[in-house]
């Protein structure tokens, strides 16, 4: 689907001569010559771009600018403002308006075609990104951040061999717990904590099978 550009200026010999470069640059171009049918174009059509002289019949376009940028179905910062003259003040207070850029006539056909280009591209990123993010909150995967947790208590009853409790040892270093252990079989090493211990290891020899549990 070709990129949509709509051009706002009142004077008919300007919006034609951008019609035709807009246009052999494969955009689908509309034209308004007044900031009251702009806004019926952008609400009828929703232009990917807009391209806005500063001045509309004698009078500043900021207002309309704003009012573009504010819509619900655009997303700002998809409007490249056209003056006639090179003013630091008139491209501050338009940047500040919400446009992207300010060129000045007479245009050069090519950095105005790669403004375009770039606006283009920058608008389909955040379209994307907005699009990552609904289906995000859809699938529930934008969840709200987790409390803070202590961290657990884990206890290990004592397998009484060097090789075993060296492998419980390893696994000390590998966790955030809080991690001890207790004397095989003696039941008041575990009581005598306070509460009970959120995780309890048993290591259980080859030659116990379940046998090792009962103990």
């Amino acid at each position: 689907m070709p990129v949509k550009v709509l051009i706002i200026d009142d004077v008919a010999a300007n919006r034609i001569v951008l019609k035709v470069k807009i246009a052999a640059a494969s955009y689908e171009v509309f034209q308004a010559g007044s900031a009251t049918e702009a806004l019926d174009i952008a609400q009828r059509e929703t232009p990917d771009i807009f391209v806005v002289s500063t001045e509309l019949d004698g009078q500043c376009s900021t207002d309309l600018i704003r009012t573009l940028c504010a819509a619900p179905d655009h997303i700002p910062a998809n409007v490249i403002a056209l003056s006639e003259r090179a003013c630091p003040q008139t491209r501050v207070k338009f940047m500040q308006a919400g446009v992207l850029d300010v060129l000045t006539k007479p245009l050069c056909e090519e950095l105005f075609l790669a403004r375009l280009r770039s606006v283009s591209r920058h608008r389909h990123e955040r379209e994307d990104l907005a699009l990552t993010s609904d289906t995000a909150d859809a699938l529930g995967f934008d969840e709200a951040a987790r409390p803070f947790a202590a961290r657990g208590r884990v206890r290990a009853l004592d397998p009484g061999t060097d090789t075993d409790r060296s492998m419980l040892q390893a696994m000390v270093a590998h966790t955030r717990h809080n991690f001890g252990f207790c004397a095989s079989g003696a039941k008041g090493d575990v009581a005598v904590e306070k509460g009970e211990p959120d995780v309890m290891l048993v290591v259980i020899a080859d030659d116990e099978n379940e046998a090792g549990l009962t103990q």
